[in-house]
């Protein structure tokens, strides 16, 4: 049987395909999606499918058309869940696009958001949450190179270069991965230098459904519009995601009867993420493009839990507990991207966009019983740049264009706001350490 790895990101593809391989699973990494995938999707539904399932179902035919032995077996690699989102739907509607292709030896492997994506043995929980984390951490640095690197073509051939190194060396000897990271930082570093230093980034956070904001084909290389704009485009990690359903498990929520067994996978999968994310991120902050910090869920949940309790489950509660930690402090902006008519997009939109400013930050804070004194320094009525886009595949419309363009002067407003706090906060520092 092989396994076929849908493509959310290129390099991510690649790399959960090499942990596969890593374990013994015949794993093939599905092509980056492109126009003709998306047609190949839209003729083989109904048309009113979410752009995940399209490209899902796009990607499936492409490979039954064009690479497939007629009697190989395949199963495509997905997703499911128990939530308001389509994605319950998406191995069904597969299963039924399948019998109507009449293909035989096709099927559908799918593990759940629900159960914590168990299922597959300890193994696969090890390799594939090493995969999720470094993809996590190296687009950071890719986002970075764009943004800040004196010649990012010529970093991006270095960071692709590399990249694939990795991945040979994890599919084929694990043992060595740590060693291919801290080369992959070294070749960065030594090779692709920066025309600011990291405590000079501007960032604007990326949040919204987890597949569109990964796929660069979905969200039309935004990652590479705001690099040439001087932003680092800060893609909310697939960990991040992880850790969140982990978080309303532990706490009651969307809880099934799982085996004691499945209860210990279930925690040494959580706790081998936070150790892998420390460690991943200690070496390849070497290279100059990335923080150190680690994910913090519950900090995050903490600043959202006021409007979206843990029941609600999705991804608008980390959109909101996004802007409003992290919004004109770290953050010069926060867009919220989804598929076309995806309903947890468009409840981000309604609940973060009346409060994306600085009154309502505050006032947050200050119910958790956290410090607000730099925020009190910024200007009042100060708005965090917030902008929810949604997808159809298609190249974006004027109208969402002129909304880029927008968002952009407000982040750069943003920007200068947050640089000039800083500014203030370092000569206040400096007074009050005089002796």
């Amino acid at each position: 049987m092989k396994i076929l790895v849908p493509s959310m990101g290129e390099m991510g593809g690649r790399l959960f395909t090499a942990a596969l391989r890593s374990i013994g699973i015949n794993a093939e990494p599905l092509p980056p999606h492109t126009p003709d995938i998306l047609q190949k999707g839209i003729s083989g539904l109904t048309g009113k499918e979410c752009l995940p399932l399209i490209l899902l179902a796009g990607s499936l035919s492409h490979y039954l058309e064009t690479h497939r032995d007629p009697e190989e077996r395949v199963a495509l690699f997905v997703i499911t869940g128990v939530s308001s989102c389509r994605v319950a739907q998406y191995q069904t509607i597969l299963e039924k696009m399948i019998a109507n292709l009449n293909k035989p030896n096709v099927a559908v492997l799918s593990l759940a958001n629900h159960e914590g994506y168990i299922g597959l043995g300890l193994g696969f929980l090890q390799r594939s949450v090493g995969a999720i984390i470094i993809n996590d951490v190296l687009e950071d640095v890719r986002s970075a190179i764009l943004g800040y690197a004196l010649d990012p073509d010529s970093g991006l051939q270095f960071f692709n270069r590399e990249v694939r190194k990795i991945c040979d060396v994890f599919e084929k000897d694990h043992r060595h991965l740590k060693n291919a990271l801290i080369t992959f930082s070294n070749v960065i570093s030594e090779n692709v230098p920066m025309r600011k230093p990291l405590s000079q980034f501007r960032y604007i956070g990326l949040t919204g459904e987890i597949f569109v904001r990964h796929d660069e084909f979905s969200h039309k290389w935004l990652n590479h519009y705001f690099g040439q704009q001087g932003f680092v485009l800060k893609n909310a990690y697939i960990s991040e995601w992880i850790l969140y359903i982990d978080y309303a498990w532990r706490k009651g929520v969307d809880r099934p009867r799982f085996s004691f067994k499945q209860k210990l996978q279930r925690l040494f999968r959580e706790q081998y993420m936070l150790m892998m994310e420390k460690r991943v991120k200690k070496i390849l902050s070497k290279t100059g493009y990335c923080e150190r910090g680690v994910t913090n869920i519950k900090t995050l949940i903490r600043h959202s839990i006021h409007s979206l309790p843990l029941e609600s489950t999705g991804e608008p509660a980390l959109t909101l507990g996004t802007g409003l930690y992290f919004g004109l402090e770290k953050y010069c902006g926060i867009i919220n991207v989804g598929p076309f008519g995806c309903l947890q997009t468009r409840i981000g939109e309604a609940i973060c966009t009346p409060q994306m400013n600085l009154a309502n930050k505050i006032a947050v804070r200050n119910h958790l019983g956290s410090k607000t004194d730099n925020l009190e320094k910024l200007p009042s009525g100060s708005i965090i740049p917030f902008l929810t886009i949604e997808s159809d595949g298609m190249e974006f419309p004027q109208i969402i264009t002129s909304r880029l363009e927008t968002f952009t002067m407000q982040a750069e407003r943003a920007a200068s706001i947050i640089e000039e706090n800083t500014k203030k906060s370092r000569k206040r520092i400096k007074v009050n350490t005089l002796p």
